[in-house]
């Protein structure tokens, strides 16, 4: 049909939207309905006019650009995860070396050692100097003994404490990663 004052051929249609009266011209190919705003790419093919909303497009566009956000999330959340794992296993791993046993043994035994001979010496010949020597050393052996224990049950204390206090929030992220992996692999498997 011919537009009377512009001479230009136009073509009456109903919006697929609204259904007011639209006059599309042949040369239109994307437009807007006056009555509701609704935007429309017109299609034409093998003697056929169709109306197809723009809004679909932006879908199709939106969820491809979503899909592509959820794999580069998918590849970063992986190597967080990695990360915090490490992480973990890395505190997890502190630990206090054992203590020394078999050379606290073998001090045990030379304390006693001295100790032994001190006594001797006290008891038989009446060198009580030499023999205050020899359990002088005993006494300072023992004391070293008791203070290499002692601090390595301070150690043992300490490391545990920090485990306490690392170890929670580490847990907490890894989960928090782990839910994010599962909604951006949701995405990409639509």
């Amino acid at each position: 049909m011919m537009h009377e004052k512009s001479g230009v051929e136009l073509l009456r249609m109903g919006c697929p939207s609204c259904g007011a009266n639209l006059e599309i011209g042949r040369s239109l190919n994307r437009f807007a309905c006056g009555h509701c705003g609704n935007e429309f790419l017109v299609n034409r093919g093998g003697g056929v006019i169709a109306l197809e909303p723009v809004v679909e497009h932006l879908i199709q566009v939106k969820q491809g650009v979503d899909r592509t956000a959820a794999e580069l999330a998918i590849t970063r959340l992986k190597g967080e995860l990695n990360s915090i794992d490490q992480q973990y296993r890395n505190i997890q791993s502190r630990c206090v070396s054992p203590l020394p046993w078999k050379g606290m043994l073998i001090a045990v035994f030379v304390a006693l050692f001295f100790l032994t001979f001190g006594l001797e010496i006290i008891q038989k010949s009446g060198a009580i100097d030499s023999g205050f020597l020899y359990l002088g050393v005993a006494i300072v052996i023992g004391v070293v003994l008791v203070m290499m224990i002692r601090n390595h049950g301070r150690t043992a204390l300490r490391i545990e404490n920090q485990k306490k206090t690392e170890l929670p929030p580490l847990q907490a992220l890894y989960q928090q990663k782990t839910k994010e992996l599962e909604h951006h692999q949701q995405v990409v498997s639509l």
